[in-house]
């Protein structure tokens, strides 16, 4: 039987990556991790309305893929402190329940540029939850960093991003722009980002570790 398990489904990425898993039936069954009750239509796809302050007490079926797409700004989690908690103290516990239930793969949503040794603070904190991740040990990481990304956030109740509004408009104006050594700065659609992701799991690679640049996910 197989199972993903999906944090951050309800966000720009994770909405479209619920959507691509769904549509290969290539799982039995999806588990959704989110905050607040959520329907689904798909019969496969099970919702569980979790603390995330307490995540590493969960349990699922051994040899699951596990896909972390959990995201926030500053401005929308209100400081510093509490974008660290969503962007590294979430994604790493949730690799931590990966690794206990003995995943298959883990994919984790980073971002272009992230470093730990970074003096942006989005940056670094990305570079942070990326070494952390890497060093659980888990048997197959696949790691996704994407440029600026393209979508609209209306249909998900979430406050728009004007940065993300402004590089879209921009971008359909401009592509002309992302040639020769921009093309690997090329902002990137979530629905790209998502079968990125959904591909890279059921090729099911043997490799034990995944960097996906935001060129290669275009």
């Amino acid at each position: 039987m197989k199972i993903a398990v999906i944090i951050g489904a309800t966000g720009l990425i994770g909405t479209e990556l619920v959507r691509a898993l769904s549509y290969s039936q290539h799982y039995d069954k999806i588990f959704v991790i989110v905050r607040r009750s959520v329907e689904f239509t798909d019969k496969n796809i099970e919702p569980l309305v979790l603390d995330f302050e307490n995540l590493e007490q969960q349990k699922f079926p051994a040899g699951a893929d596990y896909f972390c797409a959990l995201g926030t700004t500053i401005k929308q989690a209100g400081s510093q402190e509490a974008f660290r908690k969503v962007d590294h103290d979430y994604v790493v516990s949730f690799a931590k329940i990966a690794k206990k239930c003995e995943a298959n793969s883990f994919h984790m949503v980073s971002a272009m540029g992230a470093s730990q040794v970074s003096t942006n603070f989005y940056s670094r904190v990305k570079g942070e939850t990326e070494k952390d991740v890497l060093g659980l040990g888990l048997k197959k990481i696949r790691i996704y960093q994407p440029s600026l990304l393209i979508g609209t956030r209306d249909n998900l109740g979430q406050p728009s991003r004007l940065g993300e509004e402004i590089v879209t408009a921009v971008y359909n104006n401009a592509k002309f722009l992302f040639k020769g050594f921009m093309k690997k700065y090329e902002p990137i659609t979530a629905e790209k980002v998502a079968l990125a992701m959904a591909k890279n799991a059921i090729s099911d690679s043997a490799k034990d570790k995944m960097i996906v640049s935001n060129k290669e996910m275009h």
